[in-house]
């Protein structure tokens, strides 16, 4: 992983999280990013912290909290939409937290011993090149990272969903600011459970959770986060470099449920099942604009929550019983 500023809201805690030296002051005050991060997530006054940085002049710094209060990412789209000099990579870690969101602004459970990371890139990206690179790249990087790690294949379930063995381990969320023809300040939030399966009520949508845990024996959080920092970083250039035909690849070959029945709705609120779908029939393909095509629906789906026909008479029996 790139050198960094580490900041935390407990030095102590800090260090043992990512396995750093004991945290000492620096000698001289940090530089206004590295304030301005901190100042972003409202915390009060900046903590000890330690400099591992090759230049003052493009820090890149990571912020623990063994509890957030608030969203994070959602602090940080505060404060770009405000004007803050944030560095060039900022990343949030939350040991646990409150008001957390996922996806359309739903509630995600942020429990102890899960992954709770917010990541931002403020590198520019043309348009014309990355196409839906960007909204693809976390799930891809999470997907892989979890590859290489359990027993049995994990998968993306659209849009930005990560499953395994069809029940929901993790999420990513993807914005970006659009400037012109490039994107920038592209920020990534993502939330895997490692040691709990957060308890849910089940609907068609998410059926049920898993974790790690249940698979293999979880790695420390701070591994998990290095380990998927390095990963955005090197899926980052390779977008830079290549283009969203590559990581659109790899999304299709992560993709779970092409070739199975499925529904898509509306994204809204209330029992899907009271009222109409926008498509039902087969999986056919997720396109390069991450729009879904589906059989006996003649235009390509860009919105809205899937479904499988499995899952929605599963849930129904459950109603029923």
């Amino acid at each position: 992983m790139r050198p960094m500023w580490w900041l935390g809201d407990d030095p102590e805690r800090l260090r043992r999280v990512f396995d750093l030296d004991p945290p000492s002051p620096a000698a001289e005050p940090p530089p206004i990013p590295v304030v301005a991060a901190w100042q972003a997530l409202e915390l009060g006054e900046i903590p000890a912290f330690l400099a591992r940085t090759g230049s003052a002049d493009d820090p890149r710094v990571l912020i623990h909290l063994g509890h957030a209060g608030r969203s994070p990412y959602e602090s940080i789209r505060r404060a770009l939409a405000a004007g803050a000099r944030l560095p060039s990579q900022l990343v949030v870690v939350s040991g646990s937290g409150e008001g957390l969101r996922g996806h359309r602004d739903r509630s995600w459970a942020a429990i102890s011993g899960n992954l709770h990371m917010s990541v931002l890139l403020r590198r520019p990206l043309p348009i014309s090149q990355v196409g839906a690179g960007l909204s693809m790249l976390p799930s891809v990087v999470v997907a892989d990272w979890l590859s290489g790690r359990l027993p049995v294949r994990p998968e993306i379930k659209w849009v930005n969903d990560l499953v395994v063995d069809g029940r929901k381990i993790g999420g990513v969320l993807a914005s970006s600011a659009i400037r012109g023809s490039r994107f920038e300040d592209c920020l990534f939030g993502i939330g895997l459970n490692l040691a709990v399966a957060p308890e849910i009520e089940p609907d068609v949508f998410v059926p049920g959770t898993t974790c790690v845990a249940e698979w293999i024996e979880p790695p420390a959080v701070g591994i998990v986060a290095r380990e998927l920092l390095d990963g955005l970083d090197r899926a980052f250039e390779r977008l830079e470099h290549d283009g969203c035909e590559p990581i659109h690849e790899r999304y299709r070959q992560h993709c779970h449920g092409i070739g199975r029945p499925v529904r898509v709705w509306a994204d809204e609120p209330g029992d899907p099942l009271r009222r109409p779908p926008l498509a039902a029939g087969t999986l056919e393909d997720v396109l390069p604009d991450l729009h879904l095509r589906v059989s006996g629906t003649a235009e390509a789906i860009g919105r809205g929550r899937l479904a499988f026909e499995t899952d929605i008479r599963q849930h129904m029996t459950r109603r029923r019983s």
